[in-house]
C-alpha cells in the first residue's frame, strides 16, 4: 500500500486541472448513441449525475443531446474547472463514493473513478441506467 486515499488522488488533480482541460480529449459521439442503445431509453430529458464529472467533458456532451445533469466532482482544481466551462450545470462538491442518490431520483449515473477520485478497484468508467425496470449497468474504457 502506497499510503494514497482516496481524498488524496481526488485532489492529486487539483493543481493540474486547466492543463487536463485543454488536452483531455473528447468524447466519440457514437459512445452516447450507445449508451442509449444499451440503457433503452433517450437522454432526452433523462436525470442524469455524472459523477467524477472532473472537467465536465461529458456532462457538456450529455447537456447536449438533452440530459438534465449534475456533476459530481470532489477536487477543488477540477471542480472550478467545471465550474467555468459548465456555469449552469449543477455542481456538487463530493466524494462519490459516499454518494447513495435517493431511489427514484436518477435516469443514468455515469461513474468514472479512476484512480483519482474513488477507489482503484472501481477503475473503469461505467454507466447505469434505471427508469422502471431496474439497473443496467455498462462499462468502458474511456
Amino acid at each position: 500500500m502506497d499510503g494514497t486515499t482516496n481524498e488524496s488522488r481526488a485532489r492529486s488533480f487539483s493543481s493540474a486541472a486547466a492543463r487536463y482541460a485543454a488536452h483531455r480529449p473528447s468524447y466519440p459521439p457514437a459512445l452516447f448513441d450507445t449508451l442509449a442503445e444499451l440503457t433503452g431509453f433517450p437522454l432526452v430529458g433523462a436525470r442524469v449525475a455524472d459523477v467524477g464529472a472532473s472537467t465536465g467533458i461529458a456532462t457538456a456532451l450529455l447537456e447536449a443531446r438533452g440530459a438534465r445533469v449534475v456533476g459530481v466532482e470532489p477536487g477543488a482544481g477540477m471542480a472550478a474547472e467545471f465550474r467555468r466551462r459548465n456555469p449552469r450545470t449543477p455542481r456538487l462538491r463530493a466524494d462519490g463514493n459516499r454518494l447513495p442518490p435517493a431511489s427514484g431520483c436518477l435516469d443514468l449515473l455515469r461513474s468514472c473513478p479512476r484512480t483519482r477520485s474513488s477507489s482503484p478497484a472501481n477503475a473503469p468508467s461505467s454507466w447505469a441506467g434505471s427508469r422502471t425496470d431496474g439497473w443496467r449497468s455498462t462499462t468502458s474504457s474511456s
